[in-house]
């Protein structure tokens, strides 16, 4: 699964999340998740999530990989 860590707040979220919903869309055997970090204060601590967009991808139950940004490139690497 990939988790989206996201903000309303902020700019580099909303340029990245049309291309989130995208892969979404486009890679059924993946499970993509949005995490508002209002929302989600607890979550948000837990993952350690210090910026965002942070993207936290996960393979049963493992952390595989991170990174924060808006880097489509970083984004579409992180699910292939």
């Amino acid at each position: 699964s990939i988790s989206f860590f996201t903000s309303k707040k902020s700019d580099s979220c909303r340029k990245i999340s049309p291309l989130f919903s995208h892969f979404s869309t486009m890679v059924p055997t993946v499970t993509f998740l949005k995490v508002d970090i209002a929302d989600n204060e607890a979550l948000s601590k837990v993952e350690k999530v210090e910026e965002v967009p942070t993207f936290i991808l996960y393979k049963n139950g493992q952390l595989l990989s991170r990174f924060s940004g808006a880097s489509g490139l970083d984004l579409m690497s992180l699910i292939e």
